[in-house]
């Protein structure tokens, strides 16, 4: 929706700032290297290859893209491993795949909505 519901604390104003507005203003730092790392699974009981289990997985990333902003930079771990169980039924790769980008999405949005604060540091609920 292009709302932010989380980032770095505009301390002057509250709430949020974008992270691409940090990076911009910090650019010439050598100080800052924002660094966050998403690791998910995606199983299925579908009868899944090799090739279609990694365009899942390829597919599942649109969803990390969807709900962080930047996603996918060159100071980023994300990491969506894929299994197939293999015990249904052979299903449409690209069901598959969207669905599970659109889960990706909204798991990153509840976590982010659902996490508590931390030794003093607020949770994005705290932040107004």
């Amino acid at each position: 929706t292009g709302v932010v519901i989380a980032g770095p604390r505009n301390i002057e104003y509250g709430g949020f700032l974008t992270t691409i507005e940090v990076m911009k203003e910090l650019r010439e730092s050598k100080n800052f290297t924002p660094t966050n790392t998403v690791i998910g699974v995606v199983a299925t009981d579908a009868s899944l290859s090799k090739e279609e289990v990694s365009k899942v997985a390829q597919m599942t990333h649109d969803g990390l893209a969807r709900a962080i902003r930047p996603a996918h930079t060159m100071f980023d771990g994300d990491a969506i491993f894929t299994l197939a169980t293999g015990r249904g039924e052979q299903e449409d790769v690209t069901l598959i795949g969207s669905i599970a980008a659109e889960l990706a999405a909204t798991a990153i949005v509840r976590a982010v909505r659902e996490a508590e604060g931390l030794c003093g540091i607020p949770a994005a609920r705290d932040v107004r």
